[in-house]
């Protein structure tokens, strides 16, 4: 699966990991967690409370899916974010690494440049430097789970 790289301001870390971590699906404003009441058991005020539950949620998925980047949802990606000294690059900026289909990349691409300014994609030596050093240490992760079980 192809990885993409971002360089980002450490003043827009924050933000960006907000962001990053936001699912709208599972954001109870948006759609709340419901009890499964017994539709039987239940009263009439509660079957309007239900009623109208049912059509907010419904609006606001609505107004989700108006969104250009209504699937982008970083949250369900591979990423990771590493500040410069841990890559010995610039160590005042932040590298987002984000591992994941192509179309998705294209979409991430455009929101992560709609939303913030500051966060340009990393030419393609650091790309390749960034991935190396996730790729490399990961491999090492697995090495050590390999020896811990005996494989």
């Amino acid at each position: 699966m192809p990885a993409h790289v971002y360089i980002c301001e450490r003043s827009d870390i924050d933000a960006l990991k907000k962001m990053l971590a936001y699912d709208p699906y599972l954001d109870p404003n948006i759609i709340p967690h419901r009890r499964d009441d017994d539709p039987k058991k239940m009263n009439e005020e509660d079957k309007k409370r239900v009623l109208d539950e049912d059509k907010r949620i419904s609006e606001n998925l609505a107004k989700l899916k108006s969104d250009v980047f209504f699937d982008v949802i970083f949250a369900r990606q591979e990423y990771e974010i590493l500040d410069g000294v841990t890559l010995n690059l610039e160590k005042e900026k932040y590298y987002l690494y984000l591992k994941a289909n192509d179309d998705f990349l294209n979409k991430a691409d455009k929101k992560l440049e709609k939303y913030f300014s500051n966060i340009k994609r990393a030419d393609k030596s650091t790309e390749e430097r960034v991935i190396a050093f996730i790729e490399d240490r990961n491999n090492k992760a697995e090495a050590g789970f390999g020896s811990i079980f005996g494989v």
